[in-house]
């Protein structure tokens, strides 16, 4: 969920509604002049992972990122974004190699 559109639009989401918007409302219309990924990853790791990715990068941690560093619920509703309308595939832990092999080979 790292800086593109789906990042912004679930940290907005969960920003601003009460309730997670239905699957179809406007809100998750891809906007127009935006390109489309053809392969979106999301990394459900435990928060400890989350921060420690973040400061493995070597950047300046953005008040974003240290909101849902400090709030749970905040994090929970913005993983409830990806859940509900981004097409997620389940992957079991066994057949994660395989998984991962075969988004190399594809981007190869």
């Amino acid at each position: 969920m790292t800086r593109f559109w789906h990042s912004t639009s679930a940290y907005g989401i969960a920003e601003e509604c009460a309730e997670i918007p239905e699957s179809g409302h406007s809100v998750y219309r891809w906007p127009g002049d935006l390109l489309r990924p053809s392969l979106v990853v999301f990394l459900h790791v435990s928060e400890q992972q989350r921060c420690a990715r973040i400061a493995g990068r070597q950047l300046q941690i953005t008040n974003e990122e240290t909101q849902l560093a400090e709030d749970a619920h905040k994090r929970e509703r913005y993983a409830l974004y990806y859940r509900s309308n981004v097409p997620i595939k389940s992957v079991p832990p066994k057949k994660q190699v395989s998984f991962y092999s075969e988004i190399s080979r594809r981007m190869t």
